[in-house]
Parts: structure tokens; C-alpha cells; sequence
């Protein structure tokens, strides 16, 4: 018999992989909570979800980036569910943390290591939920901030977003500084975007819908 060769453990390096993962998911959870929050101008920020992605060493790692930023941005929608389907408490959660695990589970199992194909999976990921029937409950997508970013630009703006989402995953260093300055930039056309408020002759109007057989 051979003997089994000696894994040789470095002292702390566990926890500095654990602290660095807590670090993203505080990351994500504050770029969910403002991106999608009250402000329009804000939305932009969801752009950073893809760049914390391609941060990420391990799958599980970035489980946890997903599931924040999801979780975060969608805090409302228990409460949502209940004014609009008119359900209790643990109905609104159960969407809730069931959107959260199609969204987290899409983009956990479509992660590899390798930067250029884990920047492809991602737009994979992306475009998966934006298509029903996945689409449906793809709540949170940074592809939204692109109407914010490059209004009136259609598939165009579309298409550069995903440009963005790739570039910003493979780059390193400077130049991935350098790319994410330029949403930033960008986003500064929000500040003459007049926003327009509700007119005075449209009213909500509860809606109820009933089967007979």
C-alpha cells in the first residue's frame, strides 16, 4: 500500500476565505437594498452585482452574493404580495424566498471558475431571467438600470449592457476600475431626466378576480 500524501493545511486561511465571502455579501446586500429601493437614481447601482460575481473564488461564494443581493432588493415584495394577491404573511415570504432560489440557484449552477467563461455563464444566467418562463419571477435583473443608463436605446443598450457585464467579470485590476467608472459617468444623465409625476385623473383601483365552474 502507498501512503496518502499529506494535505498541508495553512492556519487561518479558512477564515480569511469565510471573511472575504462576508465582505462581498455585505457588498451585495447594500447594493441591493439602495439599487432597488426608493430613488430611481439609484438603480445604476445594480450594475455592481456582476462585478462582485466576478469576484467571487467558489461556487458557494457566490451563492451567497446572489442570494444577498436578491434578498436585499426584493425586501418589499412580502408585504407586495400581500396588497395585491391579498395573502397573509407566510404566503408573501414563501414568493419571496421562492424567487430568491430561482434566481440564486440559476446563477449558482451557472458559475465556473475560469473569469471568461464565468463572464459568459453570467449572461447566460442574466438572459435566462429575463425570458418566461423563468422571466416571470426574475425580479431584480441589472439589465433593468439599462433604461436608466441608455434611455430610448432598445436592444442597442441592451446589447452594450451585456457587453458590460462581461468585460467587467474578465478584467483585472485598473482597468476593471476604469470600466466601472463609466456607468458612473453615464448615470449622470439621470440628473436631467425630469421625472414625471403621477397625473391627477388616474386612481388605483383594487382588482378581483373569481372563478365559477
Amino acid at each position: 500500500m502507498t501512503a496518502k500524501p499529506k494535505i498541508k493545511t495553512v492556519p487561518g486561511l479558512e477564515f480569511s476565505r469565510w471573511h472575504r465571502t462576508a465582505q462581498l455579501a455585505i457588498c451585495a446586500i447594500a447594493i441591493g437594498y439602495l439599487a432597488w429601493g426608493n430613488s430611481l437614481y439609484l438603480l445604476p447601482l445594480s450594475l455592481g452585482f456582476p462585478l462582485l460575481i466576478g469576484l467571487t473564488t467558489r461556487r458557494i461564494e457566490a451563492f451567497i452574493v446572489a442570494a444577498s443581493y436578491f434578498l436585499a432588493g426584493s425586501r418589499g415584495l412580502p408585504n407586495s404580495a400581500i396588497d395585491f394577491f391579498g395573502a397573509n404573511i407566510f404566503q408573501g415570504l414563501f414568493l419571496w424566498v421562492l424567487g430568491a432560489l430561482i434566481f440564486v440557484t440559476v446563477y449558482t449552477v451557472l458559475w465556473s471558475k475560469p473569469l471568461k467563461k464565468r463572464a459568459a455563464l453570467f449572461i447566460i444566467s442574466t438572459l435566462i431571467l429575463t425570458i418566461p418562463p423563468l422571466g416571470i419571477m426574475g425580479w431584480r435583473s441589472p439589465l433593468t438600470a439599462v433604461g436608466m443608463i441608455l434611455p430610448k436605446t432598445g436592444f442597442i443598450g441592451l446589447a452594450l449592457c451585456l457587453i458590460f457585464f462581461y468585460a467587467v467579470i474578465i478584467l483585472q485590476g485598473k482597468a476593471r476600475l476604469s470600466l466601472i467608472a463609466l456607468p458612473a459617468i453615464l448615470s449622470l444623465n439621470l440628473l436631467f431626466i425630469p421625472i414625471e409625476n403621477t397625473p391627477e385623473n388616474i386612481s388605483g383601483v383594487n382588482t378581483h378576480v373569481t372563478f365559477e365552474v
